[in-house]
């Protein structure tokens, strides 16, 4: 007689239910496990950073920028009279309007005189915030303020849209100065300008760097634009060669790209932690890798690892810029070649960006050492009462050295002679040597060189037409 079964039989869906589930434990399991590795492996490798000094959090980058006395403190001063003296609140959209018309691209010629009249309706208005902003102009850096917030784009950006105000408005009393012909206070305005600039030094913030280098572009353009209106006197040349050269810094990249390696840390982590969404950073569009991985904490750590080691390398590059704008290519080239699992680096790190900062910097430091240049050839035009056949000669009486063009593998910058005058210049990032040409042809939107047109006096001075306003509407 047979044995009677014990135990219950489960039938096969059953068994093959217990299975899977099985399955999915062991995955989730592997998954959560992987995820602490990973999670171990950043705070080892973050740790290590710290002990070699690196700030890896906004309030880490805070800790390094130097002490500044409130009475040297020009950010200070700007927020102060902002708040004493605030502008009309269509004064930004107002400024970038009239800046076109009231500075044709064909180096101030045609210049309506209704625009002027307007402009100096507008400035008058204004006055009481010009003038408050004066003792500025002895106090070349300052420190803006900075809230920092949980999320790195919550930071609040108040102080910066402030600069980009004040630094427009002086910019058009600058001009408004030259075309009444008073080129010394048109001076004063443009040192004003490059302070200004001066008042967001070491902002950590990669949208900050982006408004310190345009701000110091306008304080180059009007050096420019006071050259080609007329002649600057010895004394006013060597205040604004003075003033332009007090904005080399070291390293002018290192606080961009702590910023964008502390922004790396912050949303990476908040995002592990299930406090920020990745759609919350990166838009919905997350199709370059499958959503559920995106989300796993094994690939948000590795894609964290990846992007911090990238940020440092940049930082690690050091004081040459060339060495810089190389090793941003370098990364550039390495993050394409990933796969679609650092979805999150590659859209986080933004090497694009980063790379457009780094080629504004470059663009700002040939432009600056032409501009300093060009003053060295104005003022040895003024002694000698001739240009300069070579940059060469400008050494030493009014040059150390000569410049350095950032585009060119350390080659010098380049002095070249046209029918109304000489043009100082950079290759420019295309690494193409067009002659000199640093005025924009046709339709096309930048010149092919970069670079200081210098006029000889015959050339210079500014038209003013009589050409009647537009009607309502037009």
């Amino acid at each position: 007689m047979e044995p009677k079964p014990t135990g219950i039989t489960l039938p096969m869906w059953a068994k093959v239910s217990m299975v899977l589930v099985t399955i999915v434990l062991l995955a989730l399991g592997t998954i959560y496990l992987m995820g602490i590795s990973e999670r171990g492996r950043w705070e080892r490798y973050a740790a290590k950073l710290r002990d070699a000094g690196e700030p890896l959090t906004f309030e880490e980058i805070e800790a390094r920028r130097a002490d500044l006395p409130d009475e040297r403190n020009s950010a200070l001063v700007i927020e102060a009279a902002f708040e004493k003296f605030p502008p009309d609140p269509d004064s930004s959209s107002y400024l970038r309007s009239l800046r076109d018309v009231l500075l044709p691209e064909d180096y101030l010629e045609g210049v309506p005189q209704y625009v002027i009249d307007d402009a100096r309706v507008f400035i008058e208005k204004h006055r009481p915030l010009l003038n408050a902003l004066r003792p500025v102009m002895d106090m070349p850096i300052g420190r803006l303020s900075v809230a920092v917030a949980k999320k790195p784009f919550d930071m609040p950006m108040t102080s910066f849209r402030r600069v980009y105000t004040v630094s427009s408005l002086v910019r058009l009393d600058a001009i408004l100065r030259l075309l009444e012909g008073d080129a010394g206070e048109a001076v004063d305005a443009t040192v004003l300008q490059l302070h200004i600039a001066g008042s967001l030094n070491e902002y950590p913030n990669l949208i900050g760097h982006l408004g310190e280098i345009g701000y110091d572009r306008l304080g180059l353009d009007t050096t420019q634009d006071l050259l080609r209106a007329g002649e600057v006197v010895e004394g006013n040349l060597l205040r604004l060669r003075d003033a332009i050269a007090a904005r080399r810094r070291e390293n002018p990249m290192r606080w961009s790209v702590w910023s964008q390696r502390a922004t790396a840390v912050a949303d990476f982590n908040l995002i592990a932690a299930g406090e920020l969404k990745i759609e919350d950073v990166f838009g919905p569009d997350t199709s370059s890798a499958p959503p559920f991985m995106l989300r796993l904490e094994f690939f948000i750590r590795r894609n964290q690892i990846l992007s911090v080691e990238m940020l440092t390398r940049l930082a690690d590059a050091g004081e040459d810029l060339a060495a810089v704008y190389e090793t941003a290519s370098q990364l550039d080239v390495e993050l394409s070649q990933r796969g679609g699992t650092y979805y999150l680096a590659k859209m986080l790190v933004m090497m694009p960006s980063l790379r457009n900062v780094v080629d504004q910097q470059m663009e700002l430091e040939a432009t600056r050492e032409c501009t300093l240049a060009a003053i060295a050839a104005e003022r040895h035009r003024l002694a000698m009462g001739r240009w300069p056949a070579t940059l060469d000669e400008l050494v030493p009486a009014y040059l150390g050295q000569v410049p350095i063009d950032p585009f060119a593998e350390r080659q010098p910058l380049k002095l070249a002679v046209n029918d109304q005058g000489i043009v100082i210049y950079s290759i420019g990032d295309d690494s193409i040597d067009d002659g000199g040409e640093v005025v924009a042809a046709g339709d096309y939107p930048f010149a092919p060189d970069l670079g200081f047109r210098l006029l000889d006096p015959e050339h210079r001075g500014v038209v003013i037409t009589d050409e009647p306003r537009p009607e309502e509407g037009d």
